[in-house]
């Protein structure tokens, strides 16, 4: 999957918009003939009717490419989350025995365990877990790429919310792009 959610989502949901643009195009056209005076009214309540049908179905298209695109912030969140799950093929057993041994460890051994074990996300996240257990003041090492990946998916869902009542709205497009920060 792609890591540049905001994009992968902007892409969906502007793919989304240019399909609704042309329904309500066609609403924007129905509602010209209506205010027109040129039709009876028997036309005129056919077009009526069409406009509603019109609206009902772009009301349901925008709420299911808001749906889609928070379908895709969820797969974008269980594959960071997946990515910090323990992995028994890079525990060092070493360490491991260290951290059973039954002797207390000091602040200086787990920082020395952190330098050996850096780039290991496994290992990482068990002394964590081990210091914070213990209460061991150590400066957490934890894992910035991850945080950043979970902050990027609840900002794109709070666009999601907003975006959601303007995706059937006229300027539809435009501000698609001020919420993604596209051309500005």
């Amino acid at each position: 999957m792609e890591n540049n959610l905001s994009e992968l989502v902007y892409d969906s949901l502007k793919s989304s918009t240019e399909k609704l643009e042309e329904q309500k195009s066609a609403v924007a056209d129905l509602a010209e003939r209506v205010n027109s005076g040129r039709y009876s009214a028997a036309a005129i309540k056919d077009f009526n009717e069409q406009i509603a049908a019109l609206r009902w179905d772009i009301r349901n298209a925008g709420d299911a490419a808001i749906d889609e695109a928070r379908q895709l912030v969820d797969e974008f969140e269980l594959t960071a989350r997946k990515e910090m799950r323990l992995n028994p093929a890079e525990l060092m057993p070493d360490e491991i025995a260290l951290l059973n041994c039954g002797v207390r460890l000091t602040e200086a051994d787990i920082e020395a365990m952190i330098e050996r074990c850096a780039g290991n996300k496994t290992m990482m996240q068990i002394i964590n877990r081990y210091a914070k257990e213990r209460n061991i003041d150590i400066q957490q090492h934890g894992f910035p790429e991850f945080k950043a990946k979970m902050d990027d998916a609840q900002a794109v869902r709070g666009v999601l919310d907003y975006y959601r009542r303007w995706i059937t709205e006229g300027n539809a497009m435009v501000m698609l792009d001020k919420f993604f920060n596209v051309g500005v």
